[in-house]
């Protein structure tokens, strides 16, 4: 019985350092014989790593793939999830690093890629940035403490890898440290106290200098770069969000969104992206973000305004639907929605069902239905003026509906008008369906 043992060694790779492509390379094969004969002959060889009988030792030529696979153990187990390549010895460079894109490439179990404290520079960085597209499993990748971040160009192609919106960790940032830095940033904003222009700025806070630090300390251009897409990637990591989706759900947040964080959803919504891709003007965009759910959280008249007038901006996603139900929405909120109408072409459907727009807001709807013929869905079910105290509803189905005089204006409105379609339940006749 006869077994073939591959002996190699990864300084190979190094050898291979100048050559292009994935020319094969040669290995050392030994075969033995794996008997339980503890007999050695004096014409027997004795291999001293294994202790077993050598038969033959001869060259081969293998693929580097398959050398670089047995080396680091992947080959036991291709359905591996985890490739944990970190602090190799010898390094791994940027041979290496084309081995494993390549291997990105054709592999799709791995999740998880940590290449920390290696020797690859800028060329193995670009051979995974670009590799990486073709791969629809990896979700968590580490690249940290390479020579490349010293290296002309390197902060494109870590920004490339960075945007990717299958990565949902990128150098240990995930979601949760994602929310934790946000926190700790809005807690220093509000620490300052006012003595002086000099502390005012030790206070003002800097997320994520430790990665931007990678750059150099003093490499203000870079810092101000990773600073800014990692601050984007944070907005679509906690939100759960990714960048080309046509819908943005932000329903029933735990905490629930307030007033404070539609600064934040507005600017993306303003800008008409997330991402900023230097060199993207005029071109195809990559966010086609047209609906908006903001649903069962606790959005006042104040956060109403701050979208509303986002919505409003030359650049903005083209919104076509606007999901503010189960909300803290006014007359005073409704006025504002009512008079983007307006003006707007693009909006089919707005649901502000269980709030609080009262006759009041009801009427502003029914003079911005009078010019606007875009619109198709509006609904306004359950936004009557309750009663208070005590007696204030206890359940949503127990609110009120607005009063009979505006929404009979309201139903004469819906038989004629050009585009509308549906108020809510409450404006169909008895035995009407939608």
């Amino acid at each position: 019985m006869s077994n073939e043992q591959t002996q190699h060694k990864t300084c190979e790779f190094k050898d291979c350092e100048n050559t292009d492509g994935l020319e094969n390379i040669e290995v050392d094969v030994l075969t033995y014989r794996d008997d339980d004969d503890d007999e050695v002959d004096e014409e027997d060889e004795i291999d001293e790593r294994t202790g077993k009988k050598k038969i033959k030792m001869e060259t081969k030529k293998f693929c580097p793939m398959h050398v670089f696979l047995v080396t680091k153990k992947l080959l036991v187990d291709k359905k591996t999830e985890l490739w944990d390549l970190k602090n190799q010895d010898p390094p791994l460079n940027n041979r290496a690093a084309k081995l494993i894109g390549e291997l990105l490439r054709r592999n799709q179990n791995v999740k998880i890629l940590d290449l920390r404290k290696n020797s690859i520079k800028i060329k193995g960085i670009i051979a995974i940035s670009e590799d990486i597209r073709s791969n629809t499993t990896l979700q968590n990748i580490d690249i940290r403490e390479n020579p490349f971040f010293s290296q002309e160009g390197a902060v494109k192609h870590y920004l490339n890898i960075l945007r990717r919106e299958r990565i949902k960790t990128f150098c240990g940032l995930g979601p949760e440290e994602f929310k934790k830095i946000e926190e700790e940033k809005a807690k220093k904003a509000g620490d300052g106290d006012g003595d002086g222009e000099e502390k005012k700025d030790d206070k003002k806070p800097k997320p994520f200098q430790d990665w931007c630090d990678e750059f150099g300390k003093d490499n203000s251009s870079a810092h101000r770069k990773v600073r800014k897409c990692l601050v984007e990637k944070s907005f679509l990591m906690r939100y759960d969000l990714k960048e080309s989706e046509k819908e943005w759900h932000m329903i029933s947040r735990e905490p629930k969104l307030v007033d404070e964080d539609m600064k934040e959803i507005a600017k993306y919504v303003k800008r008409g992206h997330v991402f900023w891709y230097p060199g993207r003007k005029g071109k195809e965009p990559i966010c086609r973000l047209n609906e908006l759910r903001l649903s069962g959280n606790a959005i006042t008249d104040v956060g109403v305004k701050i979208i509303i007038e986002a919505m409003g901006e030359p650049n903005a996603f083209k919104l076509e639907q606007l999901y503010l139900h189960h909300n803290l929405v006014t007359a005073v909120g409704a006025k504002i929605i009512a008079e983007y109408l307006k003006k707007d072409k693009t909006l089919t459907v707005l649901n502000l069902f269980n709030n609080a727009v009262e006759d009041e807001g009801a009427q502003a709807f029914y003079e911005a239905l009078e010019v606007n013929t875009t619109i198709k869905k509006l609904d306004i079910d359950k936004n009557g003026k309750d009663l208070t105290g005590e007696k204030a509803p206890k359940k949503w189905d127990d609110r009120k509906e607005i009063g009979d005089k505006i929404k009979d204006k309201l139903k004469g409105l819906l038989k004629d008008h050009a585009s509308l379609k549906y108020l809510g339940d409450e404006f169909l006749d008895e035995g009407e369906d939608m």
